[in-house]
C-alpha cells in the first residue's frame, strides 16, 4: 500500500513537471512570435537610402505586341529617406518596347533619368488603403508624378513596392537598405 502511495506521489511529481514544462516552453514560444511579429513590420526609415528596383510583367497573352506598341517600365535608383513623410530619388525609367518574336528592345530614347524627384511618404488607413502600408507619390522635373504602394519589412531594411497610379503599367518590385 506505501509502495502505490509513494508511487501515486511520484507520477504526480512528473505529471506536474511535465505541464510546467509544456507551459514555460509555450509561454516562451508565444513570446517569440510576438517579437517576431512586431519586429518584422514596422514604419519606413526616417534616414538612409535604398537601392530600388520596380519592372513591370511581360505581355504574355498578346499575338502580336508589334501592332499594339506595347511598352513597359523598368525602374532602379536610389532612394534617399529625408523624414519619415519625404524623400528624393535619383535613378533611371527605362521603357522598352516589347516584340512578337525576340527580345524587348531598347533605344537610346527610352531611358529617362529622373534626379532629385521628390517623394511624399503617406501612411495608410483602412480608409484608403491598408494598415501599415503607405503611399509613395514622386513628382519629377518634367510635370508628371507617379505613385507606388509600399510596405515595409524586415526592420525596415526591406520595403516591398508595388505600382498604383499615375502612368505607370502594372509593376512590383523592392527597395532594399
Amino acid at each position: 500500500m506505501l509502495k502505490k502511495i509513494i508511487q501515486i506521489e511520484i507520477d504526480a511529481k512528473i505529471t506536474l513537471a511535465f505541464v510546467l514544462a509544456v507551459g514555460a516552453f509555450t509561454l516562451a514560444l508565444r513570446i517569440n512570435e510576438t517579437k517576431a511579429e512586431t519586429s518584422t513590420l514596422s514604419g519606413m526609415p526616417t534616414s538612409g537610402s535604398c537601392a530600388l528596383l520596380l519592372t513591370m510583367p511581360v505581355p504574355y497573352g498578346l499575338l502580336n505586341v508589334d501592332s499594339y506598341q506595347e511598352t513597359g517600365y523598368n525602374i532602379l535608383g536610389k532612394l534617399t529617406f529625408k523624414s519619415a513623410s519625404e524623400a528624393t530619388f535619383n535613378g533611371s525609367v527605362v521603357n522598352p518596347t516589347y516584340r512578337t518574336m525576340g527580345s524587348p528592345t531598347i533605344y537610346e530614347e527610352d531611358t529617362i533619368y529622373l534626379r532629385n524627384t521628390a517623394v511624399v511618404i503617406q501612411a495608410m488607413t483602412s480608409s484608403d488603403g491598408f494598415e501599415g502600408g503607405y503611399k509613395l507619390t514622386f513628382t519629377h522635373g518634367i510635370g508628371k508624378s507617379f505613385k507606388l504602394n509600399a510596405i515595409p519589412t524586415n526592420n525596415t531594411k526591406t520595403i516591398l513596392l508595388q505600382s498604383s497610379s499615375g502612368g505607370l503599367e502594372p509593376a512590383s518590385g523592392v527597395c532594399q537598405l
